[in-house]
């Protein structure tokens, strides 16, 4: 039993393809890897560099992962916010960090100090760290030792919308404080990117998964005049 529409029409017309006009072209399928600004990988990651001070400036990262690894007696500022970062094998490194999106991951390190404004922040394995914390979760410190926690207090221009100055750290509240910094209560636009928020910051309630006590402690309450970090282009 058919239907009663398709007496006037064969199967043969039905499917049918009409022929394409000699004037007509078919635009080239494009693909994401075609693309000239598709982001190369190798411009995330920072390996085996000794002795180098290296500068990602605002807008070169985008949200991307970063990757810093085996790196040794560097200086390594990263402008700009990224998804997720992991710091794996570095010795005497300076490492600077702005807003990540998730978990910067900091592993195996020596003798490093860590400035950075994330979402959530982790060590394992390892010994004698400064990390100076702007985070919207607990700290997790495991298997480490000497940890030393500080409240981030660095601006920079992205960050709040001011002209690069010294990476200045303005010392001046106490590890028990409801801890903000001046530096968050200004306009910062890094940080709504990501959606961080600008009044949480957890830097002081560190969790150690560590069985015993005594990994970690906090930095001086009133730093010297010598900064922590101190970057040359600011």
């Amino acid at each position: 039993m058919g239907c009663i529409f398709s007496g006037s029409r064969s199967r043969a017309s039905l499917y049918r393809v009409e022929a394409e006009s000699p004037d007509q072209t078919v635009p080239p399928q494009a693909f994401s890897w075609d693309r000239a600004d598709r982001s190369d990988a190798k411009d995330f990651v920072y390996k085996d560099l000794m002795g180098q001070t290296k500068v990602k400036p605002p807008g070169s990262i985008q949200g991307q992962q970063f990757i810093v690894d085996s790196c040794e007696n560097c200086s390594i500022y990263l402008f700009d916010n990224s998804a997720s970062v992991n710091i794996d094998d570095c010795n005497n490194c300076c490492i600077f960090v702005g807003p990540v999106d998730g978990s910067l991951f900091v592993r195996d390190c020596r003798n490093c100090t860590i400035i950075t404004v994330c979402r959530q922040f982790r060590t394992r394995d390892c010994i004698d760290c400064k990390c100076m914390l702007a985070c919207g979760t607990k700290p997790i410190i495991e298997a480490s030792s000497n940890i030393k926690f500080g409240c981030f207090d660095v601006s920079y221009k992205g960050l709040i919308g001011v002209a690069y100055r010294p990476a200045a750290l303005l010392w001046n509240l106490a590890p028990s404080s409801s801890c903000s910094c001046h530096t968050f209560f200004l306009a910062a636009a890094q940080l709504e990117t990501i959606g961080l928020s600008r009044f949480q910051n957890f830097w002081s309630d560190v969790y150690d998964f560590t069985p015993g006590t005594g990994h970690w402690d906090f930095l001086p309450l009133v730093s010297s005049q010598n900064t922590l970090v101190a970057c040359s282009i600011c």
